[in-house]
């Protein structure tokens, strides 16, 4: 992505994640922030902002790009699409149903890991089980929100 992409990016994420957490403040409050209704949505908020904050501040650091040469990127993001919305469709209407949530996670973070980013085959294995802990940790004992 150019300069210009990150920044409009950026300042538009950050904008709508503002009104996201603006939006989640007029839930109900219940007796704790943790068990509340705003806990959740305030945490999603919240990660968006930072993120946006990331790029905007990224994009400033960039240095422009002169012009390139054009590449097939469209038909290799056209195929990484593909396979996104392939491996998510078998992901959520037949691992799920017949493996359950957690294992079903856990294989799809592994292979998405793997597809999309090179790295060892152990690194993808420890990030997705470290994450399920701890997305099962803050669910199950901070939320109170049980999985499927």
């Amino acid at each position: 992505m150019t300069k210009r992409s990150d920044l409009i990016l950026g300042w538009s994420m950050l904008i709508i994640s503002i009104f996201y957490i603006w939006q989640a403040l007029q839930l109900p409050s219940g007796e704790s922030f943790l068990n509340s209704s705003q806990s959740f949505p305030i945490l999603i908020g919240i990660s968006l902002t930072i993120f946006s904050i990331t790029l905007i501040v990224k994009a400033f650091f960039k240095k422009s790009e002169g012009k390139k040469e054009k590449t097939d990127v469209h038909k290799i993001g056209f195929k990484r699409a593909l396979f996104y919305i392939l491996w998510t469709g078998l992901y959520i209407f037949l691992f799920i149903p017949f493996l359950g949530f957690t294992v079903s996670t856990i294989g799809y973070m592994i292979i998405m890991i793997l597809f999309y980013k090179e790295v060892k085959w152990f690194t993808s294995v420890f990030v997705a089980v470290g994450t399920m802990i701890f997305v099962y940790y803050v669910f199950n004992q901070l939320l109170y929100i049980n999985f499927p």
